[in-house]
């Protein structure tokens, strides 16, 4: 029987919290005749997402294993070095050693899918501070070298890396000249708890917020390439022949073009179509998504 591992590091919210419990959802549906389930954890919530047959290993956010491993970064050693001394200077690498995993899915942007030498299936999700480097979120404050090292090291240790398009796998082929047969498409999908989760058909959205009778959905953080300016250009050119348009935001306020998102919709008289909702907890996904007229 083969034993697989999948490491459960996102915290809540975002694309790849998302993306986390797709993959997640899959692991889970293995047959158990042949596969026994590992999981890595790092934050309580996950325990919730996992039945009872799951081996659950949790991880530990030590501040000796951060620093360690932004030493070592810094450092510019060899991964190759790290990997042979790793199980005897981070805890976390000893307990994935431990568990004897056949494979590792890292379905994040995850260290260790490179820093534990153990067998992985890691995870690009994009490649924009390539190729759209413009955006402060991936190419400013290094960033863009952080990316660039951590991509680079998935593609060279992994087993395998996980994308979200043909276009993703071209671009890391032609990026870091990684085997194409090693790279594996599996696209973003909604994860099972949007149509099928136990709150899907509870309505409790207004107790959150109030709501209009008809709208638009878009989910997604507040950084610059979600294009969420865009979207609201757009809308204003409905409103002479649409005025009762209304368009619905989730997504954490913290982000870096939040405040020009709202001085953009305030500035074009839009306050009264556009719902800001903050950061939406899963359990009022469904409820959001099965309302809306359009995602």
């Amino acid at each position: 029987m083969k034993r697989i591992g999948i490491l459960l590091t996102s915290e809540g919210g975002g694309g790849a919290f998302q993306y986390t419990q797709a993959v997640l959802d899959a692991v889970l549906a293995l047959p158990r005749s042949e596969f026994s389930l590992v999981a890595a954890v790092t934050h309580e919530f996950w325990l919730q997402r996992l039945d009872a047959g799951v081996e659950v290993v949790q991880l530990e956010s030590t501040s000796w294993n951060n620093a360690l491993n932004r030493m070592w970064h810094y450092s510019r050693l060899p991964v190759s070095l790290w990997r042979r001394s790793a199980s005897r200077l981070d805890s976390n690498v000893r307990k994935l050693i431990y568990a004897a995993c056949d494979l590792w899915v890292c379905p994040n942007h995850e260290r260790y899918a490179f820093r534990a030498p153990v067998p992985t299936l890691g995870t690009v999700h994009d490649l924009m501070h390539r190729y759209e480097s413009r955006f402060p979120e991936v190419g400013d404050n290094g960033e863009f070298e952080s990316r660039e090292f951590h991509f680079r090291e998935t593609c060279r240790w992994t087993r395998g890396v996980m994308v979200d398009s043909e276009t993703g796998a071209r671009q890391l082929v032609d990026s870091y000249g990684i085997d194409s047969r090693k790279v594996y498409v599996l696209p973003y999908i909604p994860p099972a708890y949007i149509f099928d989760g136990p709150l899907a058909r509870d309505h409790r959205v207004e107790s959150v917020i109030a709501l209009p009778p008809k709208f638009f959905f878009y989910p997604a953080q507040f950084y610059r390439h979600k294009n969420h300016s865009a979207l609201i250009t757009a809308l204003s050119r409905m409103l002479g022949q649409y005025p009762d348009v209304q368009l619905v935001l989730a997504g954490a306020t913290d982000r870096n073009a939040y405040s020009d998102v709202k001085e953009q919709v305030s500035a074009l008289g839009m306050t009264e179509n556009v719902t800001f909702m903050g950061y939406v907890e899963d359990e009022t996904m469904p409820e959001l998504y099965m309302r809306a007229r359009a995602r």
